[in-house]
This record gives structure tokens, sequence and C-alpha cells, in this order.
């Protein structure tokens, strides 16, 4: 988990700069993606476990959001945007994903940009249970997701600094 997170920090922190983020904001972006799955520590888990997880098994790793937000609000020194991506990072641009939340909630753009590079790292990654993905149906999952999973504007960016 703690590779992911460096790796996750490292493509989000990419993407805020090819944004033309400020230092300070893009140093903000880092943190939080660094910090986004701090919530599995309270997630009693095996996730090195051959195999894909059990529906029991799914519905804990999914409250991982909340416990992370829950953890990262106790804590002095935090950027709130760090709170805002451990909550959101599931969250879809089109509002599904998890954790639900009511009305016409929408991811904050740092939690999107953390979704992507999320995603772009879990799925290069081997696990117990799936080899890495090639880079072209990476992209390809993320060019179709564009506008519905992800926000169009982070893809597209994003799918730019990976082709260079």
């Amino acid at each position: 988990t703690a590779g992911h997170s460096a790796r996750v920090a490292a493509y989000a922190q990419i993407l805020a700069i090819k944004l033309g983020l400020g230092d300070e904001d893009i140093e903000i972006v880092r943190q939080s993606a660094l910090m986004h799955d701090i919530g599995k520590i309270g997630c009693v888990l095996n996730l090195n476990k051959p195999g894909k997880l059990t529906p029991e098994e799914r519905i804990i790793i999914e409250t991982h959001t909340i416990k992370g937000a829950q953890y990262l609000l106790g804590l002095d020194d935090i950027p709130k945007l760090a709170v805002l991506g451990a909550l959101e990072h599931h969250i879809r641009y089109d509002g599904s994903g998890y954790p639900a939340i009511a009305g016409d909630w929408e991811p904050n753009i740092v939690s999107q940009m953390i979704a992507i590079a999320d995603m772009f790292d879990a799925m290069r990654s081997r696990r117990p249970y799936k080899d890495p993905k090639p880079d072209a149906l990476i992209l390809k999952i993320l060019k179709e997701g564009s506008g519905t999973t992800y926000n169009p504007l982070l893809a597209e960016n994003f799918l730019r600094l990976v082709k260079t």
C-alpha cells in the first residue's frame, strides 16, 4: 500500500504540474494523494490474499474512504483537501461509486485527480489475484471512462502525460 500511495502521489503531482497549478497547490495535491488510502489501516482484511474479495470483504474495504476521512479530520496540520481526497477518490465523475453521498455532490477536483492516478497505478500493479494490465488497455479504459467515470479535462491531460 505504501508503494501504491507513493506512486499515486507522484502521478497526481505530475498532473497538477501539467495543469499549471502553483507550487503550494501542487504540494497539497501530492500530500492529499499520498494519504488517499489511509483508511485501509482501519479495515481488518488480508489484502494480499489470493483471489478476489468476497462480497463481505468488499463491504469492509469500501469503508476505507470514510474511515480515512475521519482519521485525517482528527489530525493537526493536514490539508483539508486530503480529507476530501480520502473520502471522495472512489466517487466517479458522474456521481456513482462509493461512498454514496446524497444530493448533487460533486467530488473536489483534487479527489478527481487522485481517482485517475489511483486507477492508473492499480491497473498497472500486480496483485495476488490479478496480473497488471497493459498500458494500452489502461489508457483505453481511461479514454472510454472520460466524462462518466473520470473528469474529461483531467483524463485528457493525463492521457497526454503518459503518451509523452
